[in-house]
């Protein structure tokens, strides 16, 4: 029996980061980082119609930092929550972690019994990305959507030495180090400060 091919989360960010460069210019961090909700609400009415997140909504959610929740009704109706008080850069994480998990776990959390209404993600998966599985796949898919590869090296010169707490990264891609590349040591040009 084969197992259905799983989605790959550098691709899916890349296959979005190419359309949000063609309909928006390759140029479009100079105007403005991802706009992260209205991302994940306009793509998922365009991937599954009838199945698409209706509302990403601030929640106080003790013990998690944001859920990817469907209701019962079928076909399924999702939401996007994250918690209370979090920056715009913290947020934009969030929001792009939980929206990987629609574009890239859908089908596993909606299937499988452990997931119960949906997946809450706690401060370990997400802020210190100390998750494994589809934990490290939604912070993949959410560091490269914020921060695109190809963007970084534009603003960013060759060996060029990258401070993470630089506020131009968090102007340029709304996010500075929350993104998890330069978090964990990543960087596509040079080292991380």
């Amino acid at each position: 029996m084969n197992e259905p091919s799983r989605l790959r989360p550098l691709k899916e960010a890349a296959r979005i980061t190419q359309m949000l460069d063609l309909v928006l210019g390759a140029d479009r961090f100079d105007r403005a980082p991802v706009d992260m909700v209205g991302l994940a609400l306009e793509y998922s009415r365009k991937i599954a119609p009838q199945s698409p997140i209706h509302e990403v909504v601030e929640r106080d959610i003790s013990g998690c930092v944001g859920a990817l929740v469907y209701g019962e009704a079928r076909p399924r109706q999702w939401a996007i929550m994250y918690h209370v008080g979090q920056s715009n850069g913290r947020r934009s994480f969030t929001v792009g972690h939980e929206f990987a998990h629609y574009i890239l776990h859908r089908q596993l959390i909606e299937e499988d019994g452990r997931f119960d209404g949906g997946i809450y993600c706690d401060e370990n998966a997400v802020v210190r990305r100390g998750g494994s599985g589809i934990e490290q796949e939604a912070d993949e898919f959410a560091a490269a959507l914020l921060m695109p590869l190809h963007d970084f090296r534009r603003q960013h010169p060759a060996n060029a030495r990258v401070d993470r707490r630089d506020p131009a990264l968090a102007r340029i891609h709304g996010n500075a180090g929350h993104g998890g590349r330069l978090e964990r040591g990543f960087c596509p040009l040079g080292k991380t400060e």
